[in-house]
């Protein structure tokens, strides 16, 4: 009786398809069972591939900052490009990271009782709305041509700050994160609500 209950409470096959629409179930197994490479992975590359393509925008962003610099020659694209992936290479590790051990930390201190593997593995599955986000945002800018400049400015730069807080993949983010640490460090709701305030104002105040 022991080994069939013993079967029976041991957690089934993880879906990505939970993580939409069942996530307290989608994390309760990855507390069990934490996963970092795959989330880590798809969220660096669809952050990396943003940047990349959107090199372009970003130095029709900066003609007006740089009136005496030759944007458009290829010595200064290749240059850009270079230093667009590599900062968007480094600044993804580092915040994944610095995120998810921020993260542990503070539920931690809360009296949290979950490992580090599944906080790390709970903060970046949370940030898998952000990565769609960033996936539409290629598509969008390769169908609309030079026409997502104008978008580009917009969201980007002059609004940079309105967009995010009215982004609803960052409330979606937020939203996960929020589920993700009860399950992962066993912590109330009210416990739970304050670290990912906390976390979001950390965002918004660097964006």
């Amino acid at each position: 009786m022991e080994s069939a209950y013993a079967i029976k409470k041991e957690p089934s096959e993880l879906k990505l398809i939970d993580l939409l629409f069942n996530p307290i179930i989608f994390f309760s197994k990855i507390k069990d069972k934490p996963r970092l490479f795959m989330p880590f992975f798809f969220v660096s590359f669809a952050f990396i591939l943003m940047s990349f393509i959107l090199t372009p925008y970003m130095l029709g962003a900066f003609k007006d900052q740089l009136p005496n610099v030759d944007l458009r020659s290829n010595d200064m694209k290749n240059f850009f490009y270079i230093t667009t992936f590599l900062f968007a290479l480094f600044q993804t590790v580092i915040s994944l990271c610095i995120g998810a051990l921020i993260t542990h930390g503070i539920s931690i201190l809360m009296n949290g009782t979950g490992e580090m593997r599944a906080a790390a593995s709970v903060y970046f599955y949370s940030q898998v709305p952000m990565a769609v986000k960033a996936l539409i945002i290629v598509i969008v800018s390769l169908t609309m041509g030079e026409r997502f400049q104008t978008l580009f400015e917009a969201i980007f730069v002059k609004y940079k700050l309105y967009a995010t807080m009215c982004d609803p993949f960052f409330v979606w983010s937020s939203f996960l994160l929020y589920i993700g640490i009860r399950q992962a460090h066993r912590i109330p709701w009210w416990k739970s609500l304050i670290i990912v305030l906390i976390l979001a104002t950390g965002k918004l105040m660097f964006v």
